[in-house]
C-alpha cells in the first residue's frame, strides 16, 4: 500500500494463499525442488527471541492486518464483521500486557471511533496511522530470514499473548468485584470470529472455524461461559490454544509433504512439528503424545507474558506479596528457561554416579540464595519509609556478602 512497509500479495502469496476477492483461493503449485536452508534461515534457528522483540512481532502483525486484512472489499464492513471487529478489539483491550504501548493506543483509537472505522477504510487508516511502532519489521526468529513468513508468526504470537493475558486479567480482578473478568468462551469465540471474518488465508479461516464448531480438543466442555472461576478453569483456554496450533502445525507439515512429493510424515516426524521441544521443555512432554499441563502452561507463561507478572488492560493494581510474587516467577522463568541445559549436564555427569548431590546441592544452594536475599530485603525494611541515618544503615546491609553469618536485629 503505497510504498509501505510490505508488499502484501507477496506475503499471501509466500503463505500459498489468495487474498479475498469473492472466489476461491488460487490453486498451489507444487514445489518441484526442496531449498537448501540459507544462512539467514540457519542464524534465526539459534537466535532466541526476547519479550520485546515477541510483543513487537504480534504488534507488527496486529498493524499489518489491519492494513491488509479489515477491509478486502469495498464499502463498511457488514453487522457481523463489525460485531466480530468490536468483540476482537475489547478482548485485546483488556488481555494485552501494558508493555504493549503502541498496540494499546491504536486499540484505544479504533474504539473511540469505532463506527466510523466500521463504516470506511480511510478512518481506520487515519486511526492508527499516526501511532508509532517499536518496529516496522518482524524478528530473525519469525521470518527465519524471508519477511514474508513472518506475519502468521506473529499473529500466532498475539494469539497466545492473548490467552495467558486473560489469567493475568482475572487474577487481577479477582481481588475487585470480579465484575470485568472474561469467560474463556466469550474469549475463544471472539478469536473464532475475528478468524472468521478477517485472516487472510481462507482455507486456513475455514479449517480453524470447521474445528472449533466441532468442538475439536473438547473445546465445548474445556471452556465456560462463566466468567468467574479460578486460575486452573481460565488456564483452558490457553491449553486448548495449545493444542490447536499444534494440530495446525502438523496439518501444514502433511500437506507441504504432498506438495513435495514427499512420503506422507511418521510419528516421529509429527513430533518434529510439535512444540514446545521436548529440549525446550523436557517436563511438557511425558509420552504416548500426551503432555503436563501444569508444566505446559508455565511454558506458555514464561513465553508469552512479561517477567514480573504485570498486570493487563492498563488497570496495574498492586497486588499484595507483589515483590515475593516476582521474585518467585524470576525463579521459576529461569528454572523453565534453563531446564534444557540442566538436564543435558544431568545426563553428563549421571555416568559417574554424581548426578542426583550435585543436583541436589545445587538446588538447595540457589534457593537458599534468592531466599535469604529476599528475607534479609524485608527484614530491614526495604521499600519502606527511612530517615536518613536507617536508609543508609540498611544499605550498608543489603551489600554485604549474603554468605556471611549474621545475628543482626532489626535496625
Amino acid at each position: 500500500r503505497g510504498g509501505r512497509f510490505f508488499k502484501v500479495d507477496e506475503v499471501f502469496a509466500e503463505l500459498g494463499i489468495a487474498r479475498r476477492s469473492g472466489s476461491e483461493s488460487a490453486a498451489v503449485k507444487p514445489v518441484q525442488k526442496v531449498k537448501e536452508p540459507t544462512s539467514a534461515e540457519i542464524a534465526a534457528k539459534a537466535h532466541i527471541r526476547t519479550h520485546a522483540e515477541l510483543f513487537s512481532d504480534a504488534a507488527v502483525s496486529f498493524n499489518f492486518a489491519l492494513h491488509h486484512s479489515i477491509y478486502t472489499l469495498h464499502g463498511p464492513l457488514d453487522t457481523d464483521a463489525k460485531n466480530a471487529l468490536r468483540k476482537w478489539l475489547a478482548l485485546l483491550h483488556r488481555a494485552l500486557p501494558p508493555e504493549m504501548k503502541a498496540t494499546h493506543k491504536q486499540i484505544d483509537a479504533l474504539q473511540k471511533n469505532f463506527d466510523e472505522v466500521a463504516s470506511s477504510e480511510d478512518a481506520l487508516l487515519k486511526a492508527v496511522d499516526g501511532v508509532k511502532l517499536d518496529s516496522n519489521t518482524w524478528s530473525l526468529s519469525c521470518t527465519k530470514g524471508d519477511h514474508h513468513k513472518g506475519y502468521t508468526c506473529g499473529l500466532w504470537s498475539m494469539f497466545h499473548i492473548i490467552s495467558v493475558g486473560l489469567v493475568e486479567h482475572n487474577t487481577n480482578e479477582e481481588e475487585g468485584d470480579n465484575m470485568n473478568q472474561i469467560a474463556t468462551m466469550d474469549a475463544a469465540n471472539s478469536l473464532r470470529d475475528y478468524i472468521s471474518h478477517f485472516f487472510g488465508c481462507e482455507e486456513c479461516s475455514k479449517n480453524f472455524v470447521r474445528s472449533y464448531d466441532n468442538c475439536d480438543f473438547g473445546r465445548c466442555q474445556r471452556l465456560s461461559d462463566d466468567p468467574g472461576g479460578s486460575a486452573d478453569t481460565w488456564r483452558e483456554f490457553a491449553l486448548w490454544l495449545f493444542e490447536v496450533h499444534n494440530a495446525v502445525n502438523v496439518r501444514l507439515q502433511r500437506e507441504k509433504a504432498q506438495r513435495e512429493g514427499k512420503p506422507r510424515p511418521t510419528a516421529e516426524d509429527k513430533w518434529q512439528a510439535k512444540w514446545p521441544s521436548a529440549k525446550a521443555c523436557p517436563r511438557c512432554w511425558t509420552g504416548d503424545d500426551s503432555w503436563n499441563k501444569d508444566a505446559v502452561y508455565e511454558y506458555l507463561r514464561s513465553e508469552y507474558w512479561p517477567t514480573g507478572g504485570a498486570i493487563s488492560g492498563g488497570n496495574n493494581k498492586k497486588k499484595k506479596g507483589g515483590r515475593l510474587r516476582k521474585r518467585i516467577e524470576r525463579i521459576e522463568r529461569f528454572a523453565m528457561t534453563h531446564e534444557a541445559e540442566f538436564v543435558d549436564a544431568s545426563m553428563a555427569l549421571a555416568s559417574n554416579g554424581t548426578v542426583m548431590p550435585l543436583a541436589v546441592v545445587a538446588v538447595i544452594g540457589v534457593f537458599w540464595y534468592l531466599l535469604k536475599q529476599h528475607r534479609e530485603r524485608n527484614r530491614y525494611g526495604r521499600g519502606k519509609k527511612f530517615d536518613g541515618e536507617r536508609e543508609a544503615m540498611a544499605s550498608r546491609m543489603l551489600h554485604r556478602s549474603p554468605y556471611r553469618s549474621s545475628s543482626r536485629g532489626k535496625p
